[in-house]
């Protein structure tokens, strides 16, 4: 898939990403660093156990996030354009803990690990913000989490979720 290194530089301004990065940040990660990836309805982008040092921002459409081999799995979450998605196991190389489905035509922007260490010698700082964008999500994913257990032991203990 040929890509517009000036338009997705543009989409990039405007996500997670985005918030870190200044436009010439931005237009570093697409020409130097980005792959695009088109995948239509059920397309399977990585599944659990899975190992592919890269990480992944939805810039159209929406990605299933499911435990477990069978199909459908327990659905966890639904993500959606400007969402990353991989990037734990993008910074520590562990495998996928989830398995990640297309729901509809979906396009998303991969980065992986051989096309953003290039990037520590030429341009340090484009890193450092791609890392504190990465750090903002996970920290974002467990404010959810924590709220989640919270209503859920709530529920637990006294039959009403939270009010």
């Amino acid at each position: 898939m040929t890509i517009d290194h000036n338009k997705l530089a543009l989409v990039l301004q405007k996500t997670p990403l985005g918030k870190y990065l200044d436009a010439a940040g931005c237009q570093v990660l697409a020409e130097k660093a980005a792959e695009v990836r088109a995948l239509n309805d059920n397309d399977q982008l990585f599944a659990e156990g899975d190992i592919d040092h890269t990480f992944y921002l939805i810039c159209r459409g929406r990605l299933s996030i499911t435990k477990g081999n069978k199909k459908p799995g327990v659905i966890l979450s639904l993500l959606e354009s400007g969402d990353l998605l991989g990037e734990l196991s993008f910074v520590d190389g562990t495998p996928h803990s989830v398995n990640a489905h297309a729901v509809g035509d979906a396009k998303v922007v991969c980065f992986s690990q051989d096309k953003i260490k290039p990037l520590l010698k030429e341009n340090p700082e484009v890193v450092y913000h791609v890392m504190r964008a990465i750090i903002s999500q996970a920290h974002k994913t467990l404010i959810r989490m924590n709220h989640q257990h919270m209503e859920l032991t709530r529920y637990i203990t006294t039959g009403r979720g939270i009010v």
